[in-house]
């Protein structure tokens, strides 16, 4: 792993100014995308929570099925029957 560090540091580092703004920008998209994605996944799971519990499961099924804990289901049902 160090290697493969020190690697990524000496290419940066041969690179032209340009090159490294560019590959700064292409993390900086990487890291805005991979953000974006995360949140959808994470709202997809809940909202489909939502929606089994609607629908009577149990917690311990529904974590299962949303790969939710059963804490978060369990915050979830709270916020549901606060509605």
């Amino acid at each position: 792993m160090e290697n493969e560090k020190a690697f990524e540091m000496a290419e940066f580092a041969a690179m032209t100014e340009k090159q490294q703004v560019a590959y700064q920008e292409s993390l900086i998209h990487y890291s805005d995308m991979k953000n974006i994605i995360d949140t959808a996944v994470e709202d997809m799971r809940i909202g489909i929570a939502e929606n089994l519990i609607k629908l009577g499961l149990s917690d311990k099924d529904i974590a299962g099925a949303t790969s939710l804990t059963a804490q978060e289901v369990q915050e979830i049902r709270l916020k549901i029957n606060k509605k």
